[in-house]
């Protein structure tokens, strides 16, 4: 194959998976020196300038976060210098789609995937205007994840995948019942621990509050009667809340206003069923489905579960966007929040497979 001098390359980069790493080292395979584009800050704002802030002017979309450019920068730099390939790298910030490829005479070749290809196409065109040769374009095939789809930093961050193309839905903890030495665990907070009781403590909602404030979260859910008639009550908007009508497995409501829910028309009621000591499949997809309905309506989904609801905060942190907020309730302790990150998938995956 034909080798190049200098090559050229740009992305996001924003949680660096499988699919960067694959199209990273190919460019490194056919040239000396490759130039490393990384977005801005700014860029990052102009490029996804289609995602909006939740529910800004009314609209709803699912509010993107993508990592810092230092962040993202540190992630690129690690990769490159443990793979051996930081000597032949310079790395640049870039604020638009051409960098300093429509300008570098040394440039001979850029790498792109299908999702690029018309962002060199347009390079090249500021180059002809320039005086420059065009460079030669090089399609590198995008990796798949699991499901055959893409990986993406999108797909990450809707939280369908991790950075392997691992799907969270696919995971062998559904359909069976736990180990009891994996239910003792599950029982121990995994997330902040807001102590007290919810029914009477005035300062967890408070402190629900400002955690909700401090993450920002694309979306908030939770699990349990009292802790979602708790949000209802303090006015904390939840996107996804799963209920049973039971506090302790005994029954206590028998309605949604229970639960001081309000407004029925700005929310869709699903029903479900969950056996004790389990995640059944249709579990699993019915919350993937009520994340799923959020991202397309912005409505509020509230599911009903015929059975036991308790687990269902696993499937529900595995599943959602990251950074989104779980909240469920443990009786008489308080309140538990998790921050469905990278990092708590994780941790719940290691307990449970």
């Amino acid at each position: 194959m034909k080798s190049f001098k200098l090559a050229a390359i740009g992305g996001t980069f924003d949680r660096l998976h499988r699919g960067h790493e694959f199209f990273i080292k190919k460019a490194f395979e056919r040239a000396e020196r490759v130039l490393v584009g990384i977005t801005s800050e700014e860029y990052v704002r102009k490029k996804f300038s289609i995602f909006l802030p939740r529910r800004q002017a009314g609209n709803f979309q699912f509010s993107i976060k993508v990592r810092s450019y230092r962040d993202r920068r540190r992630e690129l730099e690690e990769f490159l210098k443990r793979e051996k390939l930081w000597e032949r790298a310079s790395v640049v910030k870039i604020h638009d789609e051409y960098g300093e490829a429509d300008k570098n005479p040394n440039l001979e070749v850029i790498f792109v995937t299908s999702d690029s290809r018309e962002g060199a196409e347009n390079i090249n065109k500021k180059r002809r205007e320039g005086g420059l040769r065009k460079l030669e374009i090089i399609k590198v095939p995008l990796v798949r994840a699991d499901d055959r789809g893409n990986i993406s930093s999108t797909r990450i961050r809707r939280g369908e995948i991790d950075r392997e193309g691992r799907l969270y839905r696919q995971y062998k903890i559904y359909g069976k019942i736990l180990p009891e030495n994996i239910r003792s665990r599950l029982q121990k907070p995994l997330g902040l621990h807001l102590t007290g009781s919810e029914n009477i403590r005035h300062d967890i909602p408070a402190a629900l509050k400002e955690v909700i404030a401090d993450v920002s979260p694309p979306m908030v859910i939770t699990i349990g009667d009292e802790v979602t008639k708790m949000c209802n009550g303090e006015g904390i908007r939840m996107d996804i809340a799963v209920v049973d009508f039971k506090v302790k497995r005994e029954k206590k409501y028998k309605k949604l206003a229970d639960h001081l829910f309000a407004d029925k028309h700005e929310r869709v009621v699903l029903k479900g069923e969950n056996k004790a000591g389990m995640i059944e499949h249709k579990m699993m997809s019915d919350v993937d489905e009520a994340i799923e309905g959020v991202l397309k309506d912005g409505k509020q989904r509230v599911m009903v579960v015929r059975g036991e609801e308790d687990l269902v905060a696993i499937p529900a942190v595995l599943l959602a966007p990251l950074e989104s907020v779980v909240v469920y309730g443990q009786p008489n302790r308080g309140v538990v929040v998790m921050v469905a990150s990278e990092e708590k998938k994780k941790q719940i995956i290691e307990i449970l497979v």
